[in-house]
């Protein structure tokens, strides 16, 4: 899709705005970008809109309030500012693209769209270049990236709403989605394809919102995720996986919470992280255990929590205990022990909210206090050395 650009009417006028340099900002469509005008000389004195010499892509009917229409060449390179006028744009074929009308300056106007047959699809309306109404045909309708014909999307419209069955094209004419709509909403199943043409996603919606089952690939085929949706959120199993096909994670979720057991793996297989929950369906609330795995397989860190609060062990690869502490909303809070690598203590104190709170012992590798130091939700305060 070229961006929006505009060209220079004849030297009557300073500025002249393509009357289609904007994006025009729409519900659920594709941003059109149009190519638009001028060239710098008028084609002929006695110019007709109907002379099918210059009813293509490369030209626009102007024609400013009060004053003769004149044939100008689409120049991409330049841009405009339009007085109130009245243009027209042409496909390829010599049928209407666009008509647009120009109320008294460019940000308020009046566009309406053809399809290649001549058959009006839809009419927005614009004040101070925000769209203030959209109006649509009835029937099978089809829409366009830009007047050189390739199509953006395709459907039907009854009583002035999308439904049943539309198609969106990127600006090559590949397909990118199908999906259903009633009402204008997002409402049955839908597929996005990759550029390649090969499957996004499946996923299924009622009533502009998305339910049930979900399947998401890899642009190599390969599927990438399958999970459940209720109200908005994950409710059910969840699979995640890595590209080479192996599973990267399979929770379980009731109301957008994890529940049961949930596992995440390391791309070679290994356990990386179990987690067992105990899940309050009423409420919400949780308890349970996560255990941590380094990718030799050995524990990392062991947490017992239960809703925001945690008691936390953190072990070297080794096996020997490195910290232990306690956590609050994710963040550390109460007594803090952490030791060196050959088992003795490294530095022991309070913490409050994931600071540094109130006096802290350091100790060497062996063993010896060294220095305590007293902080004030992480700001150190005073220090004294041993």
């Amino acid at each position: 899709m070229s961006p929006l650009q505009a060209a220079h009417c004849a030297k009557r006028y300073n500025y002249y705005t393509n009357p289609l340099c904007v994006i025009l900002k729409q519900p659920k469509e594709l941003k059109l970008y149009f190519l638009i005008f001028i060239s710098v000389f008028y084609i002929s004195c006695k110019d007709d809109i109907l002379n099918k010499k210059y009813r293509n892509q490369n030209y626009v009917f102007y024609q400013e309030e009060g004053k003769e229409g004149k044939w100008l060449r689409i120049d991409p390179n330049l841009k405009i500012k339009l007085p109130k006028s009245h243009s027209s744009y042409f496909f390829p074929n010599g049928n209407r693209y666009v008509e647009l009308e120009v109320i008294d300056s460019f940000p308020n106007r009046i566009t309406h769209y053809y399809d290649k047959e001549d058959h009006l699809t839809k009419v927005v309306k614009y004040n101070l270049d925000t769209v203030t109404e959209v109006k649509y045909e009835e029937g099978f309708l089809e829409f366009y990236h830009s007047n050189l014909g390739i199509k953006s999307k395709e459907g039907t419209v009854k009583n002035g709403l999308e439904q049943g069955l539309w198609k969106r094209f990127d600006k090559n004419g590949k397909l990118l989605k199908e999906f259903n709509l009633k009402d204008g909403l997002d409402h049955g199943k839908r597929i996005d394809y990759y550029p390649n043409g090969n499957i996004e996603s499946i996923s299924n919606w009622e009533d502009g919102l998305q339910i049930g089952q979900a399947k998401y690939y890899f642009e190599n085929g390969n599927i990438q995720e399958t999970n459940f949706v209720k109200n908005k959120k994950l409710h059910g199993e969840c699979i995640e996986y890595y590209k080479s096909g192996r599973i990267e994670s399979h929770e379980f979720f009731w109301n957008g919470k994890r529940k049961d057991t949930c596992k995440y793996y390391y791309e070679n297989g290994q356990m990386k992280v179990l987690q067992i929950f105990n899940l309050d369906t009423l409420s919400l609330t949780s308890s349970g255990v996560q255990t941590n795995y380094y990718p030799s397989g050995k524990i990392q860190a062991i947490s017992n929590f239960d809703n925001e609060k945690s008691e936390l062990k953190l072990f070297y690869e080794n096996g020997v205990k490195k910290e232990t502490s306690s956590k609050r909303n994710n963040k550390h809070h109460g007594y803090v022990i952490a030791y060196h690598e050959n088992g003795l203590k490294m530095l022991e104190g309070y913490a409050k909210d994931g600071y540094y709170n109130g006096p802290f012992k350091f100790f060497n590798e062996s063993g010896i206090l060294i220095k305590t130091v007293k902080y004030d939700y992480g700001e150190p305060i005073d220090s004294i050395m041993h």
